[in-house]
């Protein structure tokens, strides 16, 4: 499926292809008609049919669409893809296309009650695109029910006049079709600069106008310009994700060595206030507002007169007024001591 723009600057959707998941779906059809502005839309069709629930969403969807449709079949429509036609507020078929109809039919295994349950499933989808014939067609349902039981193929006159079509079109008189750039760009989730999306439109955007804004001669150059700056904001976009997480990290230091510095976080919990800040600046500071300022140093004297000791859990336990005074002024690191230090390869007091 694609999206263009003819010479008259308006918008063409090209079913050519099967109706289904893997070829035609309703998501991408929907998707594309959402993106396109214009009040008025062309769909061309030219599709052996496929999936009747995708056909029958395409068809639902496209008869609500507020835009006025033109429904413009170009070669031959089959099966389901002749329900999509019905969709169309006017419907012209090309001189040379065929328009066949018949009952929908799958492959179905199972017990004799599974295949009549199915039998019936099918005659409701029948009538269901019965329902959807006569919204034009003067045919009666006994009439298309009889079209349908011998797969009827249609000439474009024939068509026509049984009221499935409004009129024929020579496929010769038939304007040629343009890439609508930006239609084309947005269906691939590009992003393109605000002087193209903002050039001004009248029902779609003038070929010329853009060929103005990019500064090209022509269409396929402008395809590939479009193309490239696409390929640039992607880069682009990179390279701020990169120095966003770079800037972070340095961010991150500055903020963790001053609350070191400080005296409201260890040394040893670095890596962990790091981690924090990286996830979320806000958490981080919350985590420092709940922690009380020591002026305790871990490694300060133990007793006037004695070397330099490291004060573990283990000193704590023969210093009772020490330890509370310490959970009192940092309960984080009263907690971090206690869980850190091991009976087995320390005695009490070093």
């Amino acid at each position: 499926m694609k999206v263009y723009m003819n010479k008259q600057g308006q918008h063409e959707i090209w079913i050519y292809d099967q109706i289904s998941r893997w070829g035609v779906s309703a998501q991408k059809v929907t998707e594309a008609v959402n993106r396109i502005t214009a009040k008025k839309l062309t769909v061309r069709l030219s599709s052996p049919g496929g999936s009747i629930n995708e056909g029958l969403a395409i068809y639902n969807y496209l008869k609500s669409c507020p835009k006025e449709i033109t429904v413009m079949i170009d070669s031959t429509v089959a099966s389901i893809a002749t329900i999509i036609a019905m969709a169309g507020d006017r419907v012209e078929i090309a001189e040379t296309a065929r328009f066949m109809i018949h009952n929908p039919w799958i492959d179905a295994r199972g017990n004799s009650r599974k295949l009549r349950e199915m039998a019936e499933l099918l005659d409701k989808f029948r009538d269901d695109m019965i329902m959807a014939y006569q919204t034009r067609s003067k045919l009666t349902k006994e009439q298309l029910i009889k079209a349908m039981d011998k797969e009827t193929w249609y000439a474009a006159k024939e068509a026509v006049t049984n009221g499935f079509c409004d009129s024929i079109f020579n496929a010769n008189k038939s304007s040629k079709a343009h890439y609508d750039i930006v239609a084309y760009a947005m269906s691939h989730g590009w992003t393109l600069p605000e002087e193209i999306q903002n050039t001004p439109t009248d029902g779609g955007l003038k070929m010329d106008e853009l060929l103005k804004v990019l500064g090209c001669s022509n269409e396929q150059e402008a395809l590939l310009k479009v193309q490239q700056l696409a390929a640039d904001n992607s880069s682009l976009k990179e390279k701020i994700t990169e120095i966003e997480a770079r800037q972070n990290k340095l961010n991150a230091e500055a903020a963790v060595n001053s609350a070191i510095a400080e005296k409201k976080l260890l040394p040893s919990e670095k890596d962990f206030a790091m981690s924090l800040y990286a996830k979320d600046e806000k958490l981080f500071n919350e985590y420092l507002a709940s922690k009380k300022v020591t002026t305790l140093d871990v490694t300060e004297p133990v007793e006037s007169g004695t070397p330099t000791a490291k004060k573990d859990y283990g000193y704590y336990l023969n210093h009772q007024a020490e330890w509370i005074e310490l959970c009192e002024k940092n309960e984080a690191l009263a907690g971090k001591l206690e869980s850190e230090w091991d009976p087995y390869t320390q005695k009490e007091g070093e």
